[in-house]
């Protein structure tokens, strides 16, 4: 997905920044990929939200959070927003939560971006 990614945009994703990512992404995702029909993004700080409107994962998404409560990996779509987020800012991300509207239309997905001290206090904690 990265290097797919990457072609699309144009540049390489390794720490090119939230901001640059916000700009690039959701051209990527909505007019060349054809994944999302809308992509919305919005940042407080280190958390982020992406918005996914009739997301050609929404059934996958949906199933992936039915078998699996606690929601540790999510499905392929936010797993890779996830892993995109941690490429462009070189920090770990933690998907935080992913919920859907009642038509399963859009999703969305939330992240928080660690801090060393955040990540070092998170894995002690589930280790």
């Amino acid at each position: 997905m990265k290097d797919l990614v990457e072609s699309k945009l144009g540049f390489n994703l390794e720490d090119c920044g939230v901001e640059t990512l916000i700009r690039t992404l959701p051209k990527v995702l909505v007019e060349d990929l054809e994944a999302v029909r809308d992509l919305e993004i919005e940042i407080k700080g280190d958390d982020v939200t992406f918005k996914l409107v009739d997301s050609v994962y929404a059934d996958l998404c949906q199933k992936a959070r039915d078998n699996n409560g606690s929601f540790e990996l999510g499905c392929p779509m936010c797993s890779a927003l996830a892993c995109i987020l941690t490429i462009a800012t070189g920090k770990a991300v933690l998907l935080e939560e992913v919920r859907s509207t009642e038509d399963k239309k859009t999703t969305e997905s939330s992240y928080q971006i660690l801090s060393e001290q955040q990540l070092s206090t998170w894995m002690s904690i589930h280790a």
